[in-house]
């Protein structure tokens, strides 16, 4: 609970896919600062450029789908993420979002980007190109709250602590108190 209140004061949501996220990216800005790593590089993007989520699978334009889903990236994502490092002292880098990378993702084919079931297509096969084994390359994405398990243990504490869903006890947790 500690950690998901420091979140959601931090990026000033109470938002539960924000906090969620949020919680292991505070803890990785936390122990880089800790480490003396002046810098983080984030994937921040790929999924937008390359048409990562299932969105875009069901867009009738998958690239016009993924400049909706670059132009709602600063609200959504960029805000959260570069509050969190910059409390740490730690710059974060986005090479995904670099404007010529961009750029000519967007002119990139569908059928380069979403190929048989595997979103990402043109990335996964640059990656097993350069040497990473298959099942690497082509391996399903789990979302940074789920993948360590942040989600869960929020979830978790809700329950614990009386509420029925992660987002009303998030909101409990920073709402002021009354003395």
């Amino acid at each position: 609970p500690l950690l998901a209140k420091q979140v959601s004061e931090q990026i000033e949501s109470t938002d539960a896919v924000k906090v969620a996220v949020g919680i292991p990216f505070y803890i990785c800005a936390k122990q880089a600062a800790i480490d003396g790593c002046k810098v983080l590089f984030s994937g921040l993007g790929a999924e937008e450029i390359m048409a990562g989520y299932q969105r875009h699978k069901l867009a009738s334009d998958a690239n016009d789908e993924c400049v909706q889903g670059l132009l709602n990236l600063h609200e959504r994502d960029l805000y959260r993420d570069d509050v969190l490092t910059i409390r740490e002292g730690v710059e974060l880098r986005l090479p995904f979002l670099d404007r010529l990378l961009v750029e000519f993702s967007l002119t990139v084919p569908i059928n380069l980007k979403i190929k048989d079931e595997h979103q990402k297509y043109l990335l996964r096969k640059s990656a097993q190109r350069l040497g990473m084994e298959d099942v690497d390359a082509f391996r399903p994405k789990k979302a940074a709250q789920y993948g360590s398990r942040f989600d869960r243990a929020l979830k978790k504490a809700a329950k614990d602590h009386g509420f029925d869903n992660r987002v009303d006890f998030i909101k409990d947790l920073v709402r002021p108190k009354e003395k």
